[in-house]
């Protein structure tokens, strides 16, 4: 039963830390912009850090896996630059969107697919 709650957990962050990042670039204001990021995005990726720590612990995988490590790091990565975007005034959102797209995609790809 832990394990389906854990589980239904992350994915509510997963969705909330997307709904952040497509937040972050689609409004014209600048506010609802940062609102998407600090509202969305930080919630959603603490979230789906918490309860992905509650499965490693409940399916006994090592923290220390180097695709938890690489997913970690770049879930946060893409936090960053999502939090440096909606600070600056007139930057060209393309190739913000571009990495933080890719970034969001490829935490998903390795928590998926869980390469050795």
């Amino acid at each position: 039963m832990a394990w389906l709650v854990f589980r239904f957990v992350k994915w509510v962050g997963v969705a909330l830390f997307a709904a952040g990042v497509i937040g972050a670039f689609f409004p014209a204001s600048m506010r609802d912009r940062q609102r998407a990021v600090y509202l969305l995005a930080t919630p959603g990726l603490i979230l789906s850090w918490t309860a992905g720590y509650g499965l490693a612990r409940h399916t006994e995988v090592s923290l220390g896996a180097p695709w938890i490590s690489a997913s970690l790091l770049l879930s946060l990565g893409t936090l960053s630059l999502l939090a440096r975007f909606v600070e600056r005034d007139r930057v060209a959102a393309a190739p913000w969107a571009l990495a933080a797209t890719l970034g969001l995609v490829g935490t998903l790809a390795l928590m998926v697919w869980r390469p050795a």
